[in-house]
């Protein structure tokens, strides 16, 4: 069974990074929504893109 999420379903006062990088380490699919926003932002290309690319070149997502 599919299951999608977004950050937007993270709960206000949790550890949102910790949060995120949980659901990338548990994902069978990783998609990310390539936009202005995305690339201005520190964390999306210096932990979200890093870890999803090292899970696809692994062979794990």
């Amino acid at each position: 069974m599919a299951v999608t999420w977004c950050d937007r379903q993270i709960p206000a006062g949790s550890q949102w990074a910790i949060v995120i990088d949980d659901r990338l380490n548990a994902a069978d699919i990783i998609l990310l929504l390539i936009s202005p926003d995305f690339l201005s932002s520190d964390f999306c290309m210096k932990v979200e893109y890093p870890r999803a690319m090292e899970r696809h070149e692994a062979g794990e997502a």
